[in-house]
């Protein structure tokens, strides 16, 4: 009770549910002259279709971190996967800090890119799915002051490479195999 009569009342909201996607990228080693994922692929469908893939998961994560997750549906799809054309992505980089730098002075550039990311197009370039939002914009600018860290303006030395495999993984997720497929390459030799 309040000092005054009234009464205090206290809003205790209960804590909303989460959950976590988890997309997990199976690849055959190249180099060694077996192609396994078919056999891989047979074992994962009878896994699921059994539970015990379910029921594995769901010890592995309560021995992790003590909670007993509720699993829910497994899907398996099988799709060929498009590396990203590093080379492609650093020579366009670097032919557009070019031109940025011919068209503007090197304290205009970052401003000059920043403002791109206020471009439709632009911030689509940096969506993981369909829906163009301000995650999208965010990414756009986190990548762009990524950039000027490296340019330094126009002084320091961009390894086009690298920062374009950084790109790809702001956008499709850190260690995504769309953006360093060639490592998983190199490790089959």
């Amino acid at each position: 009770r309040r000092p005054h009569g009234g009464v205090l009342l206290l809003a205790v909201s209960a804590p909303q549910p989460m959950s976590t996607v988890a997309v997990v990228n199976i690849i055959d080693r190249p180099g060694t002259g077996k192609d396994r994922l078919n056999e891989i692929a047979q074992v994962i469908k009878t896994k699921i279709l059994d539970g015990s893939l379910q029921q594995a998961l769901r010890e592995s994560i309560h021995d992790a971190i003590h909670i007993t997750p509720v699993i829910g549906d497994v899907d398996e799809s099988y799709q060929k996967i498009k590396a990203v054309n590093i080379s492609a992505c650093a020579a366009n980089m670097e032919t557009l800090i070019n031109r940025f730098s011919v068209a503007y002075t090197r304290h205009q550039v970052p401003h000059a890119l920043m403002h791109a990311c206020e471009n439709y197009a632009q911030r689509e370039a940096f969506s993981h799915d369909a829906i163009v939002d301000k995650h999208d914009r965010a990414k756009c600018r986190k990548a762009t002051k990524m950039f000027m860290n490296s340019w330094k303006y126009g002084k320091g030395k961009v390894d086009y490479s690298h920062f374009c495999i950084d790109l790809c993984e702001l956008k499709n997720g850190r260690d995504a195999i769309r953006c360093d497929a060639m490592k998983y390459l190199a490790a089959g030799k």
